[in-house]
């Protein structure tokens, strides 16, 4: 969805619009793969283009873009094979989501998809479910797994016996990310944060007998003034 839709985006608002999209407009919306969770990408554009572009025509004009964009990544053969029938998922929330962007403004899609999110988007997303039927994992050939590159961090216990356990790991992502802030006046605001995450396995007899270490850091990408 990253390469297909929205890092396409910005490319296409600067190609058709030429001179008249503010380079500040083209460098924020180049950030728009950095949104989390992605149900909140309309509201985030609604923001961003209320910041910077103040003609109705030029956001009319943007919008159109959208439509257009979102219109060929439903018609994607890889999207239409993830929709199951019967089966509500992540997936068919988010196609959801980006079908419906093309008969809405961004101003209603702005309130749509933060009352989408708080019903329908999990508090607490878990890949732990995957990490347990990794066949590694189930012919008891690892004792843990380990994910990165998602927007999640976390550490999920899967087995445990009376002297040792098998973990799921996820180290989430190094980049930023712009987060919900979810007590924001009208849902409109998001905040910018980095994390920095790593994890290392000790052989027997290293670091007295512990099998590994994981932490995590946290990092507010914006400056006082800015």
């Amino acid at each position: 969805m990253t390469i297909a839709l929205l890092s396409r985006f910005p490319l296409e608002v600067k190609r058709q619009l030429g001179n008249r999209a503010p380079p500040e407009l083209i460098h924020r919306l180049g950030e728009i793969k950095d949104v989390y969770p992605p149900s909140l990408v309309p509201l985030w554009v609604n923001n961003t283009l209320a910041y910077h572009v103040k003609d109705p025509v030029t956001r009319t004009e943007i919008k159109a873009i959208w439509n257009e964009l979102a219109y060929q990544f439903q018609q994607m053969d890889c999207i239409r094979a993830k929709n199951r029938r019967f089966n509500l998922d992540l997936t068919d929330m988010v196609n959801a989501m980006y079908l419906t962007t093309r008969m809405l403004s961004f101003g209603t899609l702005a309130r749509l998809s933060g009352w989408i999110t708080d019903k329908l988007w999990p508090k607490e997303y878990s890949l732990a479910k995957h990490a347990a039927n990794e066949p590694a994992f189930r012919s008891h050939q690892a004792d843990f797994v380990v994910y990165g590159h998602t927007h999640i961090y976390e550490i999920v216990p899967l087995e445990a016996n009376y002297s040792a356990g098998r973990i799921y790991i996820n180290t989430g992502s190094w980049q930023r990310f712009y987060y919900f802030a979810n007590q924001s006046n009208r849902r409109r605001n998001f905040i910018r944060l980095s994390y920095m995450t790593g994890v290392a396995f000790y052989k027997d007899g290293e670091r007295e007998g512990h099998p590994f270490d994981s932490w995590i850091d946290t990092c507010a990408s914006w400056k006082h003034g800015a």
